[in-house]
């Protein structure tokens, strides 16, 4: 942890960072950097508040955190109540690179490097700070500027989603709570249980030959239900891929009589498409829907505007006739 400023003399001690002094700031901060975090990020979920950190300029002729806070006494009284609140003003740059420093130590690299880039673009700024899931994240930044009168908008809006964060975070923890209850119940059950099962070990055993014997029927029916499957997927491929070889070849995009380009999507959420002739029939569309492994039997083929099943249709109507060209989406829905 770098070393701290004296309010009074500007002196170093080892302490951390100081805050500003002579303003009202100063009456509500924190005395270092490390307690402020103590004080409001490491503290358990239900003392946590959230940090608001001013970060201002001492460098003269520069704005500084003090200086650009326009603060009524009910904002005053709101960063008191609500957040735990630490200002400092970056002397130079060798002050600036230890804040950051302290920040990076203490939170990590991702809110050392968001004050890096704060403090770079322009001074001064408020960063509000908290901590949810063990992670410590930026709820917002403010770049005050003189007589500002939107400090008080950004701190409620910043401690409204710290609020609903908060509470998500209590319910995460009641719930694990009680998964964590259920578990040491379980297995204190378990406990119980396994010394009954010593008691009557001879019966266990015995039970344990019997399971090992069901078990063992159980595999080989599985197997043999595994074996009786892939024979039937194998007998279904092939049955698609005969299919599939009936369809007559798809037109080139660049083909001269007139095609029909149809999307096709399944229940799954799957999209396939190709081309036809529009003076194909649809028994021929159908055909293709069927190698897809989709016959009418199961599915229905469902047309927009107007919504009609077009299996219902004759086969022998073109898909002309039907009004499914140039382009259309068909969507495939099970029967049942």
């Amino acid at each position: 942890m770098p070393k701290k400023f004296s309010k009074r003399n500007g002196q170093s001690t080892s302490h951390g960072f100081s805050s500003v002094p002579n303003d009202f700031l100063s009456q509500i901060s924190s005395e270092t950097l490390s307690i402020a975090i103590n004080d409001s990020i490491k503290q358990t979920i239900d003392a946590v508040k959230p940090l608001a950190l001013f970060v201002g300029s001492a460098v003269k002729g520069q704005p500084s955190a003090s200086q650009n806070v326009s603060c009524s006494e009910t904002t005053a009284r709101y960063l008191r109540e609500n957040f735990v609140v630490f200002a400092y003003d970056i002397c130079s740059a060798e002050q600036r690179r230890s804040l950051v420093f302290s920040l990076q130590k203490e939170l990590g690299n991702a809110i050392s490097d968001k004050l890096a880039e704060c403090t770079t673009n322009r001074l001064p700024v408020v960063l509000v700070l908290t901590k949810f899931n063990a992670n410590v994240l930026i709820l917002g930044e403010f770049y005050i500027r003189p007589n500002d009168q939107e400090l008080e908008p950004f701190l409620k809006s910043s401690l409204d989603t710290f609020n609903a964060q908060k509470e998500t975070e209590i319910r995460l923890k009641s719930e694990r709570d009680k998964r964590q209850t259920l578990m040491n119940e379980q297995d204190e059950e378990y406990k119980l249980s396994l010394m009954a099962d010593r008691r009557k070990e001879s019966k266990r055993l015995a039970e344990e030959r019997i399971e090992e014997e069901l078990q063992r029927h159980k595999r080989l029916k599985k197997s043999h239900e595994e074996y009786l499957q892939r024979q039937e997927e194998e007998k279904r491929a092939k049955f698609l891929e005969c299919l599939a070889k009936k369809v007559p070849p798809e037109p080139q995009r660049n083909a001269k009589q007139p095609t029909s380009f149809i999307r096709f999507r399944a229940p799954d959420g799957t999209v396939f498409a190709r081309r036809f002739f529009t003076r194909s029939n649809l028994d021929t569309l159908l055909l293709f829907i069927g190698s897809k492994g989709y016959d009418t039997e199961n599915f229905k083929i469902l047309s927009l505007h107007p919504v009609r099943d077009i299996t219902e249709f004759d086969r022998t109507y073109t898909l002309e006739k039907l009004r499914l060209y140039p382009r259309t989406v068909l969507y495939i829905h099970n029967r049942t």
